[in-house]
């Protein structure tokens, strides 16, 4: 709540009278991805992404690519650019991974530069466990598997 109350009062400071509406996830799903972009009446809302597996393609095609808008995947931006989409599609069809890189690089470059999103936060988060548990790892978008965790 606090983001969203800081996110209106600095667009007011330049200009842009915003209505704030905090929504559970049930709801932002309903209204922002469960809709295509002229029936959604959300025009901007808060949220976070992780790339749950840890993979380049997982954190940038379902939320830039073109094909991905709601209600398909998370491309909540609308963002919309072949040269992207082309980037995106052309880093699955090789197994090289510095073309892969390569690839994703200049996908990321374009993004950043066109700006579909404003970045507000990045969470560091901070875990620690003890030597007498094993069978526990850390996921790489810092959710914790404890599906082989044992207490010694």
């Amino acid at each position: 709540q606090k983001v969203l109350q800081f996110t209106q009062q600095q667009l007011a400071q330049v200009g842009i009278k915003a209505q704030v509406t905090a929504m559970d996830a049930g709801q932002r799903a309903a209204e922002v991805e469960g809709k295509g972009q002229k029936e959604s009446g959300v025009r901007m809302f808060y949220t976070g992404w992780s790339a749950s597996t840890g993979e380049a393609d997982w954190a940038l095609s379902p939320l830039f690519a073109s094909q991905n808008w709601p209600p398909t995947l998370f491309n909540t931006a609308f963002y919309s650019n072949k040269q992207v989409d082309d980037f995106l599609a052309q880093a699955l069809k090789t197994n090289d991974p510095a073309e892969k890189t390569r690839l994703y690089k200049a996908a990321q470059d374009i993004i950043w530069q066109e700006s579909p999103w404003i970045p507000l936060v990045v969470e560091k988060l901070v875990s620690a466990h003890s030597k007498n548990l094993t069978g526990f790892w850390i996921m790489p978008d810092t959710g914790f598997s404890f599906e082989d965790a044992d207490l010694q």
